[in-house]
């Protein structure tokens, strides 16, 4: 059941290299990336779309079978992850994955982003096999690149703890916030502390789990990260749900599906909100309301 109160922390990690001898982008190319990397660092994902549909387009027809195409592949992948099309960003990473394979061009982060699109749809052991390969390319690789490996650690936190393995998980979180510490990387420490309050909601320590949280909630309204505040409001109310303070926790679920549509404006984004409110109303013996917010979320599924 907690399974479902659990969001992802989006890592965007982009593979942002150039073939030898392939055309080199036009002005129009670096235009358009640079929109739509600015359309993603404001979580503006429907407006990144479209760009990352043209790029993609562009690198078909201008320099095919190159890093540029493999990269464009990508970053569409990331952006269909984000809105939620997750059969189509299934496709586009794989696109991704099989054209840097063939040009033998590193290929951690499309393991690690398919790990994404895995977990997000309930497929464990598939996110757990690509996650371990993402560190094993990370390991591989010529410059390891440590934060975005430390990022992949933290979805393999993330799935141990899915799959109950706490001890590892523990462990794993350990090292990561030892890095973390040590490297000054803020934003890797408030990713991993996402893990330990996902952790601590399945350890049934749900004090431990909203101090966790409230940090969260504050680090992530400074830097106006909007997703990832959501995210946190859940997690708070994931553990009033546990300590079966359901008043609370639905305070907490409406405040993280209000939020998300404000500033995403797109329904999509609150499903899961959604039956949590009405599994929440369910236990507070108010079937009545449970059963409505059940239809929204079925409507929303359809």
């Amino acid at each position: 059941m907690m399974r479902s109160f659990y969001f992802l922390c989006f890592i965007w990690v982009f593979l942002g290299c150039n073939s030898v001898g392939e055309e080199t982008p036009d002005e129009e190319w670096e235009e358009k990336t640079e929109l739509y990397r600015r359309h993603t660092a404001n979580e503006e994902y429907n407006k990144a779309l479209p760009i990352a549909i043209e790029l993609v387009q562009i690198a078909e027809k201008k320099f095919p079978q190159s890093f540029s195409l493999a990269d464009a592949y990508n970053r569409l992948g990331l952006v269909y992850l984000n809105t939620k099309q997750y059969r189509e960003a299934e496709s586009y990473l794989k696109k991704s994955l099989a054209l840097a394979k063939k040009l033998n061009s590193p290929s951690a982060a499309i393991h690690q982003n398919l790990a994404l699109v895995y977990q997000e749809t309930n497929r464990e052991s598939l996110a757990l096999d690509s996650i371990k390969e993402a560190l094993r390319s990370y390991t591989a690789e010529p410059e390891v690149d440590s934060s975005s490996m430390y990022q992949a650690k933290v979805i393999l936190v993330e799935l141990l703890t899915t799959q109950q393995d706490y001890e590892q998980a523990t462990e794993q979180l350990k090292e990561i916030a030892e890095y973390g510490l040590s490297s000054g990387d803020s934003s890797l420490i408030m990713t991993a502390t996402s893990a330990y309050v996902w952790l601590n909601l399945h350890l049934g320590q749900y004090e431990t789990a909203i101090q966790g949280a409230e940090k969260l909630l504050s680090y992530y309204k400074r830097n106006n990260d909007k997703q990832r505040y959501t995210n946190a409001l859940s997690s708070i109310g994931g553990a009033y749900f546990g300590k079966q303070d359901y008043e609370k926790a639905i305070e907490y679920f409406k405040k993280s599906a209000e939020y998300k549509l404000t500033y995403f404006n797109d329904s999509a984004y609150i499903a899961v909100q959604l039956k949590n409110i009405a599994l929440a109303h369910e236990k507070n013996n108010d079937s009545t309301t449970a059963q409505y917010y059940y239809k929204l979320y079925n409507r929303l599924r359809r």
